[in-house]
């Protein structure tokens, strides 16, 4: 059965998941049902349960062949609407129970309902509902490198994680010219909200492994027939060290196009060496003991380097106590470069509200965004303007009643993340923060939409499945 929109490239397990058969059976060979219902002729049946990341039999007898659409809802969303050409008489639709977007049909299980239409060549029209229970199977959701290639010698590797919910992955590594000799197999737990950092030494029976290319694969505990898989380079040895220098610009002239913006997204980060929910102050002279004109975020703000005077480097960017510019200076030692990972690139307009997302260089998605919505006693609530790296995934958290799921780290204790919702029946309800897209609302985070918009694919759960830690982050100045 064909799905309603273009879907930008998946993980591999994720491509095979959201697959969409028909298969044309005889009547005999049909697997007992339930909940079947018709009107005029039209028959479709299934055993009640829909399960999202699973394997869901809709059973069609059709009077005659034709267009069949079938609708999936519940009292507040159409989640999905699948159609497909059906012959006379009885068939198989095999549905993997997710939404257009790859998520599963609700936050919580609950009821559905599922509205078949089947139009005729000749104009005859016929239509059935039925309903359904939700349930969700554990899924792997995304597997993400820290980088492409790992150091023996260097920091500390990792895939991040991402499943339904909590629950054990199993990690396989591989030679790639052998994929089928397992060198290692590995278990990981990841965390209640089903979200962690999988860990590799690029050791082999607790020896380094040799310089090579390697195929690692990973899969839910529960879940063997959906694998993801990466290939990364080991290298033994320490990583290069890009010493910290002059920077030039960081920031996209008012006049650059899309080359000049990829170039500045593709541009290695000078960021301040300390955790990442730590800040760092700058101060008005190179001597600790001047005034602090600001702070700066940890590990992922990137600044521009003006100047390298002794022990001290003076810098500039938009500091957090009110969001705005400052040049001024902070240690030497405290500062490190870091080259932006993965083949996507991100620029927020503030005027505009938007997110656009590069993809190798062109431009492929731009949608409605909210940032911060700064008051007079909370002027550091502005979304701060800057060059910046994504940072960690973590799972749904709640904030001033709302539930903010897909949360990426990129500045501080500021993410992207979706649009809140509030519980409404069993139900997420977006309704108050979807009508603010478009125009400043938030403390200082990014909301994004809950769904792609017509025709599109690009959500808060998309870039949650695919930015890797480092995906390098424009956001302009609006003032």
């Amino acid at each position: 059965m064909s799905a309603p929109r273009h879907r930008r490239r998946l993980p591999s397990s994720r491509r095979a998941a959201l697959r969409l058969v028909l298969v044309v059976l005889a009547v005999c060979a049909l697997p007992a049902v339930c909940c079947a219902d018709a009107v005029n002729g039209l028959t479709i049946s299934h055993d009640g349960v829909i399960e999202s990341y699973g394997e869901n039999r809709l059973l069609v007898s059709a009077p005659a062949a034709g267009r069949l659409t079938v609708t999936v809802s519940d009292d507040f969303s159409i989640f999905r609407t699948l159609w497909q050409d059906v012959p006379a008489g009885e068939s198989v639709i095999i549905w993997d129970g997710l939404r257009d977007d790859g998520q599963r049909l609700g936050i919580y299980n609950g009821s559905y309902t599922l509205d078949a239409a089947l139009l005729c060549p000749d104009g005859r029209a016929f239509s059935a509902r039925i309903h359904a229970e939700g349930r969700t199977r554990q899924a792997l959701l995304y597997v993400l490198p820290c980088s492409d290639t790992l150091y023996t010698d260097g920091e500390r590797w990792f895939a991040e994680a991402g499943a339904v919910k909590s629950g054990e992955v199993v990690m396989t590594v591989a030679a790639a010219q052998s994929p089928d000799e397992i060198l290692l197999t590995r278990k990981y737990a990841l965390s209640e909200k089903g979200v962690g950092q999988l860990s590799w030494g690029g050791t082999i029976q607790d020896r380094p492994a040799d310089a090579g290319r390697y195929l690692l694969r990973y899969r839910a505990v529960e879940d063997r027939s959906n694998v993801i898989s990466l290939e990364i380079a080991v290298v033994n040895g320490a990583p290069p060290v890009v010493p910290v220098t002059p920077t030039g610009p960081v920031m996209p002239a008012p006049d650059a196009d899309d080359a000049d913006i990829w170039a500045l997204l593709q541009k290695p980060r000078v960021v301040v060496n300390i955790p990442n929910t730590r800040k760092q102050k700058i101060h008005e002279h190179p001597d600790s003991s001047s005034r602090v004109l600001g702070t700066l975020s940890g590990q992922t703000q990137g600044v521009e380097v003006e100047a390298i005077e002794g022990r001290w480097a003076r810098i500039h960017a938009w500091q957090h106590e009110d969001v705005l510019p400052v040049t001024g200076y902070v240690p030497l030692s405290k500062l490190k470069t870091v080259a932006p990972n993965g083949p996507y690139g991100l620029v927020i307009d503030k005027a505009a509200q938007t997110l656009t997302l590069y993809e190798n260089g062109a431009r492929i998605a731009t949608v409605p965004v909210s940032t911060g919505l700064a008051t007079a006693r909370a002027p550091a609530r502005e979304t701060a303007p800057g060059a910046f790296l994504t940072d960690e995934h973590i799972g749904t958290f709640t904030s001033d009643g709302s539930n903010y799921a897909w949360p990426i780290r990129y500045d501080g204790d500021n993410f992207l993340h979706q649009l809140g919702y509030r519980v409404l029946e069993r139900h997420a309800d977006y309704s108050i923060q979807r009508r603010q897209l478009g125009s400043k609302a938030s403390h200082g985070c990014v909301r994004l939409p809950e769904r792609p918009d017509d025709g599109g694919f690009l959500d808060a759960f998309w870039l949650w499945t695919h930015l890797p830690r480092h995906t390098p982050l424009l956001i302009l100045d609006d003032r």
